[in-house]
């Protein structure tokens, strides 16, 4: 049927928009494929092809012909009536040929001849074009996705594969066109534009909205990028929305941006949700419940058999659907499309949402996608249901660390289902407890407790008291952990599996209380009941018990079998990234610590801590850095090592759990202080704590701490002290037999001895430690006490003791090569902090480029100043990006994530910035600081026991301070610090000066008074000093000089004269 009236706008351009956005990407883009046959733009409607096409014909300079079609033009007359009709409206074509394009085409259209076929119509005008084009034209086919004539199909078909040389033919539409396009893609002569290059890009969309909303914050521009996916149609409506409102509104609504939103959902409703069949419409209704769909959910949601055509249907048809694998297997839809249809479903169908939830939930459970149905099922407000998954993995997600995950699952349950299930009662208190929730982990356990017990549930009532008996022991409540560890045996029965957990947690009690014979010896029962267990416990339990195992072996003095057993759990467990693995290599550290295997000590204290770290296990945090800083004091490393054993304390006390980390951390870095010189400290340290501590005098935790007391006082020379603390300390060790431990007291007390000539008692003690110590191979504690193992050892071997254990103590005296070790295996990266910020990383510095931007710099200088202290995340945007920009979270992240990449040695490298309920810090342990280093220098100057000495750390602090406290930076939190070191430095260099003044070394208290008067030129008693230097040299003129300058400043500066005093002195030292 030929068209009466041509409708003349069809063949009009549509005007570009002055307030949209150029895209000169895309215009490139179209422009270098021309000399293909067909461009394709097909995308969902609103992903501005039109707009782009317009854009493109305007800035070109080629012939173009413009037809936009719509539903009447499926009929292959009129579509081929207005093909020649735009052929012959041509812009920028000379009108000799526009006039004569088509006549004979159009002559046959107009015959009466009604055999004529559309094809021959379409034979004869390409050939009027292959006469007529003398230079490349353009054919614009806009809104393509109307034509529905399979006739039509063929005739484009044909127009594409016989078009004359230069002819090339652009579609815009919807939907993918059941044209030739695989033939044309194989030739190269097809160029597809789709929407994943439509899209606006991030950039695109700041610039964009910025334009219009210059206040928009890149927090909210980076919302909007996610939830529109760069759709132009949706940024468009919002940016028109959103003029003329103030910032917070703006962010206000963007923050709650969805498909319901009134424009966007009147936008899709129109333009694509109307256009739809009944039965589409249904299908994408049903659907838009599932976050992915795949064909077999679909089916059993949408209650159809042909998902998987349909599906591919719907996004060959670009209906904001986009599959997500090759296969084609998954598919998911448009944020805000998927938002829509939600919203309409819940305005026409609402009844219907809950029974598709429910369907969608019993689906995936029948396929095993257990979160997935969790997850319908809540939606569903199916509890029962939800109840019933979850706790099918509960026990699961305990055992790999998916705590957070498990956390927040049952948090969502009904507190009365959950009070009526003491099964996940107990999987929500052991959630609690890695996650350092002890009080609330303590209440679910007694809740448990309570369950099983109305239920008569005897070996639910045992792993619930076995629970509680584990939280009081690591509470240092022994022997209330003990109590209830008996009581939950006699509630195990035949319960193979709960009874081996109640003999492990009395095992643990009963070692500390009774003996670590007695200890041992439970928990090798307890390992026994595990297997006959069988697969009742997870091959994650079975492995806890080894480690379990290995544990109380280090306690008894048997740390062969602790690596035995650690490294079987790691062989049993599935996966060593588990609760199970970071304990395991915690347990491995101390025994190839004291083996001298710095570096595998070093590795699996490393691992430990990173899988602690990652799963968010703060239960087991303060062990990690314990057994880190111990590691990392050996190696020399003592100012790190103290900021991880400081770490590990803190976190303890936070948690109010760790009774055991609590007392060894403190025993250690009290260990830490006695070798960098700061005896005192150390000794107010441990009696600090021990005076704090509240549990059982006798636990293993508490010996150790007493006998690093008694190693204190010995190493301030306080042997009559040392000697009794030491006394003390036998015959609890002998009564526990606590092996390691006991060989270091029966050591302390051979060297008293033998200093204070008491030789034989001494030799007899030296013996007993031996044979202690001997079969554990643990040298590297005899090493710690430097030549006082050489007194001890040396002893021996004159009384006629052959042992391999003493000649390799003295053949690693002194200790040299330690310190040299850290760099090699460790993540610790060197911070340098005075004059400008340095980071070194595997002996490199971190490039500008390597950091992306200065801010990612920066932030990582705040987190070293702040150190120790958790920040909020608004503190840490005022501190660097201003109050001014406090909206603007995007920055902070995208500064922190390259923090991050620039500090990355290896994939497994560990996050060095931490994070936790909107608080980030510093992990300290990770990094060498030389601040750190300087005070260290200060504090064992102050403790040294000479002037010698005193100048020596003096020394050392002052080499450290290469210029002011990052002084590249001009941030206000600097400041203070800055001030607070360079008093440090300036006291230091006063001291120095001093010393070497009444050491008759006057030139170099010259040369650090110097340095002290450049820092600050208005201090008198600087001067003062200098003058007393140059004096002692007898050096006139540069008494007179800095006399003079002294004067010349204080008068320039603050308009007065020297101190009367200071002038007597300056005419008495010229005098003599």
């Amino acid at each position: 049927m030929k068209p009466s009236i041509l409708l003349r706008t069809k063949f009009l351009v549509p005007r570009s928009r002055p307030d949209l956005l150029p895209r000169p990407r895309l215009n490139d883009w179209l422009e270098s494929n021309l000399d293909k046959r067909l461009t394709l733009l097909s995308a969902p409607a609103g992903y501005g092809k039109t707009t782009l096409l317009s854009d493109f014909i305007n800035a070109s300079s080629l012939p173009f012909a413009w037809y936009t079609l719509d539903a009447q033009d499926s009929d292959p007359t009129v579509f081929l009536t207005y093909l020649i009709e735009s052929l012959r409206s041509m812009k920028r074509a000379p009108e000799r040929l526009t006039r004569a394009i088509g006549q004979t085409a159009q002559s046959l259209l107009d015959s009466a001849e009604a055999t004529v076929s559309p094809q021959r119509v379409l034979t004869v005008l390409v050939n009027e074009l292959a006469e007529q084009m003398e230079v490349p034209w353009l054919i614009v086919l806009e809104d393509y996705h109307f034509v529905a004539n399979p006739i039509l199909h063929q005739l484009v078909d044909f127009l594409i594969e016989n078009a004359p040389e230069g002819l090339h033919l652009i579609i815009s539409t919807r939907m993918d066109p059941p044209l030739s396009l695989a033939k044309l893609r194989a030739r190269g002569q097809l160029a597809e534009l789709r929407a994943s290059s439509l899209r606006f890009r991030e950039d695109e969309v700041s610039k964009w909205m910025r334009s219009d909303l210059p206040e928009l914050s890149n927090e909210s521009l980076n919302l909007l990028s996610e939830k529109t996916e760069g759709w132009v149609a949706a940024l468009q409506i919002i940016r028109s929305s959103l003029s003329g409102r103030g910032v917070e509104d703006v962010n206000t609504m963007l923050a709650g941006l969805s498909g319901s939103h009134q424009f966007v959902f009147d936008y899709l409703a129109e333009e694509v949700f109307k256009r739809l069949p009944e039965d589409t419409q249904e299908f994408l209704l049903r659907t838009s419940i599932l976050q992915q769909m795949d064909s077999s959910a679909c089916n059993a949601i949408a209650s159809v058999q042909d998902s998987q055509s349909i599906l591919e249907g719907l996004e060959k048809e670009n209906l904001f659907v986009a599959s997500l694998d090759s296969q084609k297997r998954w598919y998911r839809y448009h944020y805000l499309f998927r938002e829509f249809l939600i919203s309409r479903l819940q305005r026409v169908e609402a009844e219907s949402m809950v029974d598709l939830e429910g369907s969608a939930g019993a689906h995936y459970e029948s396929q095993g996608e257990l979160e997935v149905a969790l997850s319908h099922f809540l939606n569903a407000h199916d509890f029962e249901s939800a109840a019933r998954i979850v706790s099918i993995f509960a026990s699961d997600y305990v055992e790999r660390g998916r705590v957070e995950v498990l956390h927040r699952y049952l948090s969502a349950l009904p507190v009365d289902m959950m009070k009526a299930n003491p099964e996940l009662l107990l999987a929500h208190g052991n959630a609690l407890l890695r996650l350092g929730q002890t009080g609330a982990a303590v209440s679910a356990y007694e809740d448990a407790r309570s369950s099983f017990a109305s239920k008569n549930i005897s070996n639910g009532v045992c792993r619930a008291l076995t629970r509680l008996a584990e939280v009081n022991r690591a509470q240092g409540h022994y022997r209330q952990a003990e109590s209830l560890s008996t009581e939950a045996l006699s509630f195990a029965n035949v319960d193979h599996a709960a009874r081996a957990e109640a003999l492990m947690a009395l095992a643990k009690s009963v070692g500390f209380l009774t003996g670590m014979d007695k200890g041992r010896e439970l928990g090798e029962l307890a390992v026994e009941e595990a297997r006959l267990a069988g697969d009742r416990l997870s091959a994650l339990a079975r492995a806890n018990f080894f480690q379990s195992l290995g544990q109380i072996c280090w306690w008894h003095g048997d740390p062969q079998a602790t690596v035995r057993y650690c490294q079987e759990a790691l062989q049993i467990a599935p996966e060593e990234f588990s609760p199970i693995g970071a304990q395991a290599y915690i347990s491995l550290v101390t025994p190839f610590l004291y083996w001298r295997e710095l570096e595998k000590a070093l590795q699996y204290a490393e691992r430990g801590l990173q899988i602690a770290q990652t799963l968010h296990l703060k239960e087991l945090l303060p062990s990690a850095y314990t057994a880190l800083g111990n590691v990392l004091t050996r190696m020399g490393e003592t100012a790190r090592a103290e900021a991880s054993l400081r770490q590990g304390m803190e976190i303890g006390q936070q948690l109010g759990l760790a009774s055991y980390e609590q007392l060894m951390a403190t025993g250690f870095l009290a260990y830490n202080l006695c070798g960098q010189g700061r005896v005192e400290e150390a000794r107010q340290l441990a009696e600090g704590v021990l005076w704090s501590y509240t549990g059982n005098p006798d636990t293993y935790e508490s010996y150790v701490c007493r006998s690093v007391l008694a190693d204190v006082a010995l190493e301030d020379g306080q042997l009559d002290k040392a000697e009794a603390l030491f006394a003390q300390l036998i015959e609890t060790g002998e009564r526990r037999q606590f092996r390691i431990p006991l060989a270091m007291v029966y050591f302390g007390l051979a060297y008293i001895h033998l200093e204070s000539k008491r030789n034989e008692s001494g030799l007899e003690y030296a013996r007993k430690a031996l044979r202690l110590i001997e079969t554990s191979r643990a040298f590297q504690l005899y090493l710690d006490q430097g030549v006082r193992s050489q007194t001890v050892a040396e002893v021996l071997i004159r009384a006629g003791e052959k042992s391999p254990f003493l000649e390799r103590v003295l053949e690693n005296l002194p200790e040299k090569q330690a310190s040299s070790l850290v760099m090699q295996n460790s993540y610790s990266v060197q911070v340098r902090c005075f004059g400008n910020f340095q980071v070194i990383l595997n002996g490199e510095e971190v490039s500008q480029e390597r950091w992306v931007s200065a801010k990612a710099r920066d932030l990582l200088a705040y987190f070293v100043t702040v150190r120790g202290e958790r920040i909020p995340v608004d503190k840490v945007f005022d501190a660097i990006w201003g109050e001014k920009e406090r909206s603007s979270r995007t920055a902070f992240h995208t500064a922190l994530s390259r923090l991050r990449n620039a500090l990355k040695a290896s994939d497994d490298s560990p996050r060095m910035i931490l994070v936790e309920v909107g608080e980030y810090w510093l992990d300290s342990a990770r990094f060498t600081i030389d601040v750190d280093e300087f005070e260290s220098a200060l504090a064992k100057a102050r403790a040294a026991s000479n002037a010698k000495s005193r100048a020596e750390w003096h020394e050392r602090a002052v080499a450290l301070y290469r210029g002011e406290y990052l002084q590249n930076m001009y941030y206000e939190w600097i400041f203070p610090e800055r001030r607070r070191l360079t008093q440090s430095y300036l006291g230091a260099l006063q001291d120095l000066a001093t010393y070497y003044i009444s050491a008759q070394s006057p030139k170099l208290a010259v040369e650090h008074i110097e340095k002290a008067i450049s820092l600050d030129q208005l201090n008198e008693d600087l001067y003062l000093l200098a003058m007393r230097a140059y004096s002692a040299s007898n050096d006139r003129s540069g008494l007179s000089r800095i006399y003079g300058d002294l004067k010349q400043i204080l008068k320039n500066e603050l308009k007065t004269d020297p101190l009367p005093e200071t002038t007597r002195m300056y005419q008495e030292m010229l005098g003599n």
